[in-house]
């Protein structure tokens, strides 16, 4: 006959009974968890370390957003200009007046929001020196573009050419737009000049100011 004390009397050999076995067992499984997930951390820290490294390099070598190439005169009428007055200390702005292009432009970067209260939907005029010119084909205005050095935000100027001249053009290594009319050529625009264009303000999108209806006033 079996004894009925046998599988307690194991139980006691083996270090105690069933249920305390089994407690020991989950305990250390536990154990084994924790400890497994502890040495994962030292990793971890290492890993973030040069997450946090490589995303600093990237802000340094990657801007935000792409600048372009500007000619030597606007550099250089960036060098000789004033510092700019915040648009919102400025009085509001008078029909037909004459504003910097750096003015205007570094308005645009620093505080949008007050230079499209003070510039957008009105008529004024902008002094600066041509970054860029541009011109589609088969239409007949042509672009007179300002930018600054180092920035991406551009003023982009739609300008009506002479009507009397039945040709308008960007030269081959678009750097003067040209106009003829019979055996006469005349330069409307050249690259690194400093003009002064009058037209109607229609905002800024994505850096982008945009003057449309204009006209040549002045350049030299």
């Amino acid at each position: 006959m079996r004894s009925p004390f046998r599988p307690l009397l194991l139980a006691v050999l083996l270090g105690g009974s069933p249920a305390v076995a089994e407690t020991v067992a989950i305990e250390r499984s536990r154990l084994a968890e924790l400890e497994h997930q502890a040495a994962k951390v030292p990793g971890l820290e290492r890993e973030l370390a040069a997450a946090r490294a490589e995303l600093a390099r990237s802000r340094i070598t990657a801007p935000e957003r792409p600048t372009a190439w500007v000619p030597p005169e606007v550099e250089q009428a960036v060098a000789k200009a004033p510092p700019t007055p915040a648009a919102s200390t400025l009085p509001a702005l008078a029909p037909g007046a004459e504003v910097s292009v750096i003015d205007l432009l570094n308005h645009y970067e620093t505080d949008p929001v007050a230079a499209e209260a003070r510039y957008a939907g009105r008529k004024f005029r902008v002094r600066g020196v041509i970054a860029q010119l541009d011109k589609a084909m088969f239409t007949a205005p042509y672009l007179v573009i300002f930018r600054l050095p180092g920035r991406s935000a551009a003023l982009e100027c739609a300008v009506s050419p002479d009507d009397r001249f039945g040709k308008v053009y960007l030269t081959g290594d678009r750097t003067r737009v040209v106009g003829e009319r019979g055996n006469q050529r005349v330069t409307f625009a050249n690259v690194g000049t400093e003009v002064v264009v009058e037209g109607r303000c229609t905002g800024g999108k994505a850096g982008l100011i945009r003057f449309v209806q204009a006209r040549t006033v002045s350049s030299r």
